[in-house]
């Protein structure tokens, strides 16, 4: 009963103060600003401390009088009188006997009414929430929803792409990247994958199969791997292939094969080069448009 009267005693007091802010507001005989003013401000102090007295109070009788999976109903025991009512946890929440109120289950939990703790979801479960791309379930069933989702570890090559409750994150084989929607793509041919990068095969090597974590060596000179950068084959290029079918009727290889090394050079130079010379063109058109303006100014 001594609860009760505390209850009883809290509520009243609430009243007291809500009334008297409220006359407070309505006007007051003293026409000082700062009187009234510091009168008001008490008035809100006296009523927060009674509100928090009532949370206190709350956090009280359920930790002790209301049983785990239970929460302490203020409003309807203030009507009851006579009893203390405890309302059961609702689905995917608990309360244990520390906490004092119900708690909502994290990501990959659930739980039945009146639960004291939350257990892992099964696949026939229900599920109440889901973890975001790029995480899955965390271990802890106590932790704070919306916190409680483990982020899959790039440097492991973990990786998850959709939403979720699984238990462990999908792992990236190499010769593959984890993009930054936290999904695995696999390297092109004439690639490699290095620390999560796609990178050309260097000159002399060359990759013709998708998803791998080395080149192949090249050691066929009429090969345009055999100088270029990115190969993507080691077969005759289709320029010696050519020069094959027409050696079949004139036998002028000693002339054509300097030649066609010659080109394949050429062209391999400016491949492997042309980031930098793409740098230097769009510098020259700088500079030209920079000097016409010059000249016709």
């Amino acid at each position: 009963m001594t609860k009760f009267f505390a209850i009883a005693f809290a509520a009243t007091l609430i009243v007291c103060v809500e009334t008297k802010i409220t006359r407070i507001r309505s006007g007051s005989s003293c026409h000082c600003r700062h009187r009234i003013q510091n009168e008001r401000d008490d008035a809100i102090k006296k009523h927060n401390e009674v509100v928090n007295d009532i949370d206190a109070l709350k956090g009280f009788v359920t930790t002790s009088s209301c049983k785990p999976g239970y929460e302490f109903n203020y409003d309807n025991s203030k009507l009851n009188k006579t009893a203390i009512v405890c309302d059961k946890c609702p689905e995917n929440y608990y309360r244990t006997a520390e906490n004092t109120t119900c708690i909502h289950c994290p990501e990959g939990y659930v739980s039945k009414e009146g639960s004291s703790i939350c257990t892992r979801a099964t696949d026939t479960d229900l599920k109440h929430s889901l973890c975001p791309i790029g995480s899955v379930v965390g271990s802890n069933p106590f932790a704070e929803i919306r916190k409680s989702c483990r982020k899959c570890d790039m440097n492991s090559r973990e990786y998850m792409p959709y939403l979720n409750n699984e238990d462990n994150c999908l792992i990236c084989p190499a010769g593959s990247i984890i993009t930054e929607d936290s999904d695995c793509k696999k390297c092109p041919v004439g690639y490699y994958e290095y620390d999560n990068k796609c990178i050309e095969c260097d000159a002399g090597t060359y990759n013709d199969i998708e998803g791998q974590s080395k080149c192949m060596v090249c050691n066929n000179d009429k090969a345009i791997a055999y100088n270029s950068i990115g190969g993507t084959n080691c077969e005759d290029s289709t320029l010696f292939n050519l020069a094959d079918k027409l050696n079949s009727y004139v036998k002028i290889d000693y002339i054509y094969n300097p030649l066609i090394n010659g080109v394949q050079i050429g062209s391999a130079i400016v491949y492997n080069n042309r980031r930098i010379i793409q740098e230097i063109s769009m510098i020259g058109g700088v500079v030209g448009i920079v000097a016409a303006g010059i000249i016709s100014g």
